[in-house]
């Protein structure tokens, strides 16, 4: 049962996003499945800070599928509504992604409401200590993007 209902909320979620309804970070991501290398599309958390771009595995673990995917292509395409852009994908290191990801969720952690969901998904707070979030980022990969093309205005 909690499969299906983690199906349907995937599904309006991937449609909310097609049809541009703003939903904080997520954005949709189409990737090359690494065993199919069939198209597989997802949502995920975007951060952009300082003019630079990073995907987070905020929900769920750094085993999950578009996780393993976008290791393995190094590529992939993000869309927000009816715009598209090709990016390429560098995982970060666990030590590396611990600054970024204090820098970039601190301010959504920090939100009484907005910020609960975060705090509740990650296990974090937002006065946690750099070496806590090197330790999220063992378990929450961070991916830096750079444009292969136009980027999002």
């Amino acid at each position: 049962m909690h499969h299906n209902i983690f199906l349907v909320v995937t599904w309006v979620i991937r449609k909310l996003l097609r049809a541009s309804v703003p939903m904080g970070p997520m954005i949709l991501l189409t990737v090359r499945g690494r065993k199919s290398g069939q198209p597989r599309t997802t949502a995920v958390d975007l951060f952009e800070r300082d003019g630079r771009s990073f995907l987070v595995s905020t929900h769920g673990a750094g085993d999950s599928h578009w996780v393993r995917n976008l290791r393995a292509a190094g590529e992939a395409i993000l869309t927000r509504g009816r715009r598209q852009r090709a990016i390429t994908a560098i995982e970060l290191t666990p030590e590396a992604a611990g600054p970024v990801l204090k820098k970039v969720l601190l301010p959504r952690l920090a939100l009484p409401v907005r910020g609960f969901v975060l705090r509740r998904s990650l296990g974090i707070l937002p006065d946690a200590s750099v070496d806590d979030f090197i330790n999220l980022a063992r378990t929450h990969p961070v991916f830096e993007v750079a444009s292969r093309q136009e980027s999002f205005s």
